[in-house]
């Protein structure tokens, strides 16, 4: 019987002779091309056009941080995955491990998720403040609000205005002293002319020690009220 032998492919009986691999390398070249002229990814010239993988190779992106993502602006090329380089090129920061697409978008001014988008969701950027509070009239003080993961926190430090019932509605054994907070509240009514007579509804308002004439009321308002005499006085000409 006729031993059968595989044909010697065209490219390599036609090349010149300074092109001709040497016998145990050709031998080795139909044992790793069984498709006879289809190009594959394996460093040699599969369809013999002195081309060697081309179309076939794969690209991949240098991965310095170890996140498993890497940069777009550093590619390679190769049948397989050199080392420290990966499938994906989409990291933002590719010397911080921390930044990357699977990571957590936090609250810190950084673009954590490489989304092109920094802190979407968040009401502020942590470890910010801001003052909070009503008035910093007389007794009265503003507080201050700390950004905790992306939101405000509640006013702290601040010394708020209390307002309290008329003492006509008041239970008449409570004193004047019992309706208004020692040391920080005053009992005031409105004094638009600022003849420290005021009228109408009063109000409990912030302490202003700098204003003993008028009750220690703050500027616009009086402790005392005027009486009808004196409106009447006041008014008519």
């Amino acid at each position: 019987m006729q031993r059968c032998h595989r044909r010697q492919p065209h490219c390599v009986r036609h090349l010149p002779e300074r092109l001709h691999a040497p016998r145990r390398r050709l031998q080795r070249r139909e044992r790793l091309d069984p498709s006879d002229g289809v190009e594959s990814c394996n460093g040699i010239d599969d369809d013999c056009d002195l081309a060697t993988d081309e179309g076939v190779l794969l690209t991949y992106y240098r991965d310095s941080d170890g996140d498993g993502f890497g940069a777009l602006a550093m590619p390679t090329t190769a049948c397989s995955a050199p080392r420290c380089y990966v499938v994906l090129g989409t990291d933002c920061a590719d010397t911080n491990a921390a930044l990357n697409p699977a990571a957590a978008e936090r609250c810190d001014g950084v673009n954590n998720d490489c989304d092109a988008t920094t802190d979407e969701g968040c009401m502020c950027t942590d470890g910010a403040s801001m003052p909070c509070g009503t008035s910093s009239v007389g007794v009265c003080r503003r507080g201050t609000q700390a950004c905790i993961s992306g939101t405000w926190s509640a006013c702290a430090g601040n010394v708020e205005p209390r307002y309290r019932p008329s003492p006509a509605m008041a239970s008449t054994t409570t004193t004047a002293t019992e309706r208004v907070r020692r040391g920080a509240d005053a009992t005031c009514y409105a004094d638009a002319d600022g003849d420290a007579y005021g009228t109408g509804v009063p109000l409990t308002l912030c302490r202003n020690t700098a204003r003993p004439t008028f009750g220690n009321c703050p500027v616009g308002y009086t402790g005392p009220r005027a009486t009808a005499t004196m409106e009447t006085r006041w008014c008519v000409r």
